[in-house]
């Protein structure tokens, strides 16, 4: 699977990253087990993407002095391989889609945005729900 993660409002896409490190943990844990076990396969993950703009919230500040670019600067990345900013077509993946907050917002809508990305599943964290 790919995974993407979507951050809530005040966040940015680093904020993702103490979960990755736990997650990876625990299906190498699995992964250990059910070899010594039963020798099926767990869960792989493909890869991993934290997405956010780089003018956005305190990413910006992270990005100015790599980049260069501030907040007046406008990105148009998709999914979809319609933007130009990854050089990856997710229409191709199995994708799990994981917001938090206004990040889960971000992932409902995305799929009426943009229909030819499909997601298996979609864990949303958010209190309210």
């Amino acid at each position: 699977i790919t995974l993407i993660f979507a951050h809530g409002t005040g966040f940015h896409k680093q904020h993702w990253e103490p979960c990755l490190e736990d997650l990876y943990v625990l299906i190498s844990e699995q992964q250990r087990r059910q070899g010594q076990e039963e020798g099926g396969q767990g869960l792989e993950i493909r890869e991993a993407w934290s997405i956010d703009a780089p003018n956005h919230g305190d990413s910006v500040v992270l990005k100015r002095e790599r980049f260069g670019v501030g907040l007046h600067v406008s990105f148009t990345c998709s999914l979809a391989g319609l933007g130009t900013c990854v050089d990856v077509n997710f229409t191709k993946h199995k994708l799990v889609g994981v917001g938090h907050s206004m990040g889960s917002i971000a992932t409902l809508l995305s799929i009426n945005f943009f229909p030819s990305v499909t997601f298996s599943s979609i864990i949303l964290i958010e209190p309210m729900l």
